[in-house]
């Protein structure tokens, strides 16, 4: 798989733009990074029924999911009744197959104590 030409800082400005924007930032469904020393190797994301960011190929964990990708131009896409809209289970599965899932981070023993961020964006 060929690594992104963009580096990380690129797509954390559109992950920005889209969670600012006054409608789609109320809608993002579902939103997929993985990367590898810097370099964007996976992106996904998904809003309002419209995807707006896929670059390369589903990972092992994503593939049985099947995601939907509205931008496809194979003939019939649309149409398959394989497609999934995933849901927060599903994301958070598949960043514990990349490194960690937040939603697991209390049961965790490993981790030790120390301070950590929280934001918003306004």
């Amino acid at each position: 798989m060929a690594l992104s030409p963009f580096p990380a800082p690129f797509y954390k400005k559109i992950i920005v733009h889209l969670q600012a924007h006054p409608i789609l930032g109320r809608y993002i469904q579902e939103l997929l990074l993985r990367s590898i020393n810097g370099r964007i190797t996976r992106a996904y994301a998904h809003a309002d029924g419209q995807t707006f960011i896929v670059e390369g190929q589903p990972t092992p964990i994503e593939q049985p999911y099947q995601l939907v990708n509205t931008l496809s131009e194979e003939p019939g896409y649309q149409e398959r009744e394989d497609l999934t809209y995933a849901c927060e289970e599903e994301v958070m599965t598949v960043a514990g197959a990349w490194s960690v899932n937040p939603s697991t981070l209390h049961e965790r023993q490993d981790l030790p104590p120390g301070l950590g961020l929280l934001g918003f964006i306004p």
